[in-house]
């Protein structure tokens, strides 16, 4: 089946290429070698290595990407990995970076150029968004709100409405801890 191949593939990786395939993903949409060298910590030759190894593949504009189903794969080591969810936070501050840098770009000539790669990353910065709407909601809102405004009203990142309620919900307070036995 292509699981087993899959996990046949994954099993002839050194353990850093191991990693590096976990840490990736996160990236739904896809990714260029800058988001992999600071979201993930890669470099070209591990790239390059997993290209070779058809796990990734490359797309136009030097933009990289998982099939679905290696993803999937991908997702199951990563939430397996002891450092999960420092990696899945890295992640998403990478990802909270790059929003508010490009919500300070769309005042600049060369918009119509953001909003295309904004549009790419769109399933990456979905798949983030949950998981910082539950681990760390100051960069939920910083994620959901940053170049989201009304200079990207042609397509949210957000599909629905339950997302701002999501991100704007009071998370409810720490349980008191249990009263102790005498």
């Amino acid at each position: 089946t292509a699981c087993a191949t899959i996990e046949w593939s994954h099993e002839l990786l050194g353990a850093e290429e191991k990693v590096f395939f976990a840490r990736h993903a996160g990236f739904a949409g896809g990714w260029t070698l800058d988001a992999a060298e600071d979201g993930c910590g890669a470099d070209l030759d591990l790239v390059q290595s997993l290209v070779d190894k058809s796990l990734i593949r490359l797309r136009e504009r030097g933009r990289f990407f998982m099939l679905e189903t290696i993803r999937a794969f991908a997702m199951e080591r990563l939430e397996e990995a002891v450092d999960a969810h420092e990696l899945r936070q890295h992640h998403a501050a990478h990802f909270v970076a790059y929003a508010e840098t490009a919500a300070a770009g769309l005042e600049e000539e060369r918009q119509h150029e953001l909003f295309e790669r904004l549009e790419r990353d769109l399933p990456t910065f979905r798949a983030a968004l949950p998981w910082s709407i539950d681990n760390n909601p100051g960069d939920g809102v910083r994620l959901a709100a940053a170049p989201w405004g009304p200079g990207l009203a042609r397509r949210p990142p957000c599909a629905g409405p339950a997302w701002p309620t999501a991100v704007l919900a009071p998370h409810p307070p720490p349980r008191p801890p249990a009263p102790r036995r005498t």
